[in-house]
């Protein structure tokens, strides 16, 4: 089959910086070319993660002139989805992505919202998301994981490099601050440890003035690439997840895979696939919450056996998802010829 008979998919995202979507289409691109396609668009920057994206206005030019027009526009995360409503009228079959079960701000929810209701497809990573929007409108979704069979494993839990790790963009929901607040209380307990902060984009503020005495050592990252992060996680003792809402959590699980015992709070899939009765779940998002995280993780500091057990236990759990290539080429192959809404 030529690249003429593909079907054609173009995706839009904000940026291509790190972050579960993009990390995803980034891993993905490659493997799916070769059954259709695939062109990435961005909306506001190219971003750190590289897969031959172009700006969206690119797509817009190349439908006006008819030199390359898609039979399928994915839009992922809310900046890209007004493109998908317009982008429609030149004949593509709109489908939608939705990753969080959450809304920041009016805009954004107005603009999902919209978008749930009137693409002409929807996909969503995973249970929790589709039934969050699901209260919107009660219209059929495909899932579509961001889970992949080729994770990397770390070494050996107890000589990795950090103790803890987070990774995030600095937007309201990650909830930095409840970052920095666990983690003073947790070096209030432990006066001795290594913590590797991994922003995309930008720093968030609460990270710039972080103190945690002298005995923690702290080193922040910023927009490094998907192999890297990897590596990081592969690094790391603990993964830390503060955030009031998230869908799936591709970070989560690829932490998960590499090794890393998971400080989080349950939002979003994570329920499922973590379980309500974990340990180290943080309860809530206050202050009694967080340091009652902190004083079970001490206490858990350096047991191996319960790392081991853990994060095997969670992996188990992953491993009844199917993968994010499979489910999204079912997803856009089904879709492609059928006429728009």
């Amino acid at each position: 089959m030529t690249e003429r008979d593909l079907p054609r998919v173009a995706h839009i995202v904000p940026a291509m910086l790190i972050g579960g979507v993009e990390v995803a289409i980034a891993r993905s691109h490659g493997h799916l070319n070769e059954s259709i396609d695939y062109r990435i668009y961005y909306v506001r920057k190219r971003g750190s993660l590289d897969c031959g994206q172009r700006h969206v206005s690119s797509l817009v030019w190349t439908c006006l002139t008819g030199s390359w027009r898609p039979d399928v526009l994915v839009t992922s995360l809310w900046w890209s989805h007004p493109f998908g409503a317009l982008l429609r009228h030149f004949g593509a079959v709109w489908i939608a992505f939705f990753h969080n079960c959450g809304f920041t701000g009016r805009v954004q929810r107005a603009i999902l919202q919209s978008a749930w209701r009137s693409a002409d497809g929807r996909l969503v990573d995973s249970e929790a998301t589709g039934a969050f929007f699901r209260a919107i409108g009660d219209n059929d979704y495909h899932i579509v994981p961001h889970i992949f069979p080729d994770q990397a494993e770390g070494g050996d839990w107890l000589s990795r490099r950090y103790d803890f790790v987070w990774v995030g963009r600095r937007v309201a929901a990650k909830r930095a601050d409840l970052v920095a607040t666990f983690m003073r209380q947790l070096a209030d307990e432990k006066p001795e440890g290594s913590l590797c902060l991994i922003a995309s984009g930008e720093v968030p503020a609460e990270f710039a003035t972080l103190d945690l005495g002298p005995g923690w050592a702290i080193s922040i990252r910023q927009s490094l690439d998907g192999d890297s992060v990897r590596e990081l996680l592969a690094d790391s003792r603990f993964f830390l997840l503060t955030s009031d809402f998230e869908g799936m959590s591709m970070v989560t699980i690829e932490a998960i895979f590499a090794g890393c015992v998971p400080v989080v709070r349950l939002v979003g899939e994570l329920k499922n696939y973590i379980g309500d009765g974990y340990e180290l779940a943080i309860p809530n998002g206050d202050a009694t919450g967080l340091a009652a995280a902190a004083e079970r993780v001490v206490e858990r500091w350096e047991d191996s056996a319960f790392a081991a057990a853990a994060v095997k236990s969670i992996k188990d759990r992953i491993a009844d998802y199917s993968t994010y290539e499979q489910e999204f080429l079912s997803a856009v192959t089904n879709s492609h010829g059928r006429p728009p809404a």
